[in-house]
């Protein structure tokens, strides 16, 4: 069964489909009848020679359609593979679209908890400056009220030498 080129097929009102031109030949089975074909005698020799200078007449001229049934098949599955090729690409183009709209919401979480992260660290600072500050004064504090005590009971005595 050959597989007919479809620009040589039309398609017949019940379906089916038929050449366009009875003047369509496929090139392999064009060489293997002339390969195959032995003239009996010399009329027949006659006759071949007569229907291969009509044939090579119609080819240069064009009228008669050429068409290789593996070139056919190879055309065929090029234009399968191409189908299956966009297919893929247009999935890779969605999934890229997706993973650079993932990685952008990603960049801004990072972001946003780089800031709460920088805030997170200056707010501690602080309130370690704080705590810091407010040790100093409760040490300052407390020497204070020491050296006030030292001071209040030498003022004890002070008084008690006194009298």
């Amino acid at each position: 069964h050959l597989q007919v080129p479809s620009e040589l097929l039309t398609v017949a009102p019940d379906g089916s489909e038929k050449l366009v031109s009875k003047a369509a030949v496929d090139l392999d089975t064009l060489a293997e009848w002339l390969e195959d074909s032995r003239p009996i005698d010399q009329s027949g020799a006659y006759s071949m020679l007569l229907l291969a200078k009509d044939l090579i007449r119609r080819l240069i001229h064009g009228s008669v359609q050429l068409w290789n049934e593996e070139e056919t098949k190879l055309k065929h599955n090029l234009q399968e593979i191409k189908v299956t090729l966009d297919k893929v690409q247009n999935d890779f183009q969605t999934q890229r679209v997706i993973h650079e709209k993932e990685e952008a919401r990603w960049g801004h979480r990072i972001d946003a908890a780089d800031k709460e992260m920088h805030t997170a660290r200056r707010l501690t600072l602080q309130a370690q400056i704080r705590a810091d500050k407010m040790e100093r004064d409760h040490l300052m504090a407390r020497n204070e009220l020491v050296e006030t005590r030292e001071k209040k009971v030498h003022l004890e005595e002070e008084v008690l030498q006194l009298k």
